[in-house]
């Protein structure tokens, strides 16, 4: 159960998380009751969505993207070795894959517990996320897509 401590901790986050995106002079989309920012990003080829919400129970701060596209049902093995093989390459965030829906999220978060983090911090988290999914979603589409095979992903990503 989040307390009075928790609740101001994630107030004065998403706060910063709107200061962020202004500084930024990106237009968004925000929530002030639930602590949720959307907003849509264009990047060198598919269009990235993200919601970015303040966690009070967790104390999280959740920079996610779900991918615009879903992986078919006879690709999600081989999606799965793909993004295994991403995940081990970054330092932050993660990509995810629902097996049972074919639906792939890029996921970056960072705690906030008694402590408050910066607008550059935010800024960081989500100019991560976007460069991270922009090099690799269209990858990641093509070997879903039969474009591109999975060991042509590896030589181009070693």
């Amino acid at each position: 159960m989040a307390t009075g401590s928790d609740y101001y901790h994630a107030k004065e986050v998403y706060k910063g998380l709107c200061e962020a995106l202004d500084e930024m002079e990106w237009k968004y989309h925000n929530d002030d009751e639930k602590f949720i920012v959307t907003f849509g990003v264009n990047g060198d080829d598919i269009p990235m969505n993200f919601v970015v919400l303040v966690d009070v129970e967790r104390q999280l701060l959740r920079v996610m993207s779900m991918m615009t596209f879903e992986i078919p049902t006879e690709k999600r093995v081989e999606i799965s070795a793909l993004l295994s093989m991403i995940n081990y390459k970054l330092a932050m965030g993660c990509f995810d894959l629902n097996i049972g829906t074919g639906e792939i999220i890029f996921k970056f978060n960072t705690c906030f517990r008694e402590c408050l983090i910066s607008t550059e911090l935010i800024q960081m988290m989500i100019m991560v996320a976007c460069n991270t999914i922009d090099m690799y979603n269209d990858q990641i589409k093509a070997v879903s897509d039969g474009n591109m095979t999975l060991g042509e992903f590896t030589e181009r990503n070693e």
